[in-house]
């Protein structure tokens, strides 16, 4: 089998954007497609002074260091309780972030049919 015919049997089946779209979930483990979790980014905010955050922590926007989560009430609580954001994210976390997640889960899985989230 030559070079060429290594690619065209790698990449047979797949489509151009066929698992770029699955991301890792951090309580889990699991590869899920990114829309179906939430993205916490820690944003660096250059900050020299004490009393000043050296971080900004985000939901579902910005650049910077990011962990995604399922959209999963129970899973939240579980991050909560192990505080894997903090250790992912390399700075404190605070509960704040945690609730706000259950907000948005909670309506998100309003707004599903059923109710229910996948």
């Amino acid at each position: 089998m030559n070079h060429v015919e290594r690619r065209q049997h790698k990449f047979q089946g797949r489509g151009p954007r066929q698992g770029r779209d699955m991301r890792l979930c951090i309580v889990t483990r699991e590869r899920v497609n990114r829309f179906d979790l939430w993205r916490v980014v820690r944003i660096a905010t250059g900050a020299r002074a004490p009393d000043e955050p050296a971080a900004i922590i985000a939901i579902e926007q910005g650049n910077g260091r990011s962990v995604y989560i399922k959209r999963d009430v129970e899973l939240i609580r579980k991050a909560q309780k192990r505080n894997v954001f903090s250790k992912a994210l390399r700075v404190n976390v605070d509960s704040s972030v945690y609730d706000e997640l259950v907000r948005l889960t909670e309506l998100w899985s309003a707004r599903q049919p059923n109710g229910t989230s996948q």
